[in-house]
């Protein structure tokens, strides 16, 4: 509805899901006759690729179930990681570890209901050069030698 309403917007929905959810999806977008400002291939994307689209794109978002009995609880998601790897600032469920750097950095925005995505999606629009130091300052954080290396100090 969102992007129904928001006409400057445009979605790329990025993964494979079940055949019935996608078909549910596609049926959302034709009823919403928003179809020309979102792309949903429903295939896999590989690393190459990937980039290319982080290139032509503004914010990931990474919504997650909440609750302790998900696997997100328990695990660190790769998919926010790799949206800042690539540029962009990150949209996600206020779930898993990972949630309070982005917080700290200001790499993105934590949400804890889908509804809250238009008034996020504004304030990063309004903000988004801020955004962009939060991304960097996060990569900077978590870059691979100097995180591990102090990270395993006592090994």
């Amino acid at each position: 509805l969102f992007i129904k309403k928001t006409k400057d917007v445009q979605l790329s929905i990025i993964g494979v899901c079940e055949i019935v959810l996608y078909q549910h999806y596609i049926q959302i977008i034709k009823d919403y006759d928003i179809a020309g400002r979102v792309w949903f291939p429903n295939k896999f994307v590989d690393d190459d690729e990937l980039k290319k689209l982080a290139n032509d794109h503004h914010v990931g978002i990474a919504l997650y179930d909440k609750g302790m009995n998900t696997a997100t609880h328990y695990t660190d998601p790769g998919k926010v990681k790799t949206y800042i790897e690539m540029g962009l600032p990150v949209i996600m469920t206020n779930t898993s570890a990972i949630a309070p750097y982005i917080k700290q950095y200001m790499a993105g925005e934590l949400v804890e209901e889908v509804v809250e995505l238009p008034e996020v999606l504004e304030r990063m629009k309004r903000q988004y050069d801020a955004y962009q130091k939060g991304v960097h300052a996060f990569a900077q954080y978590f870059e691979y030698e100097k995180y591990y290396s102090q990270a395993f100090q006592s090994l």
